[in-house]
């Protein structure tokens, strides 16, 4: 194989990756899965005016803080796929 064929692929795993069982999946959430503010706080993520899917209420440093909470298009498909037994699946998207 030429060096820049090499070069294009990304490169093998190690060898103990084979071996492990269960894989684990880490995502970043706020603006991956995600977009969200807090009061008072708008991102230009997030249309005005558009509803939030939930409203998370916490406190920070004794005060209550609400951050507002907009689950990126497809997130619940996305996760209801990877969260899956481990199978072949067929997935269309390519990119959230």
């Amino acid at each position: 194989m030429a060096a820049a064929e090499r070069s294009r692929r990304p490169p093998d795993p190690p060898p103990i990756v084979a071996q492990v069982k269960r894989k684990i999946l880490v995502l970043d959430l706020d603006e991956t899965l995600i977009h969200s503010h807090h009061d008072g706080v708008l991102r230009p993520t997030v249309r005005p005016g558009t509803p939030p899917d939930f409203i998370l209420k916490v406190v920070i440093d004794k005060h209550p803080v609400r951050f507002f909470v907009h689950k990126r298009p497809h997130v619940d498909f996305f996760l209801e796929v990877v969260s899956a037994p481990q199978r072949p699946h067929k997935c269309p998207i390519t990119a959230l």
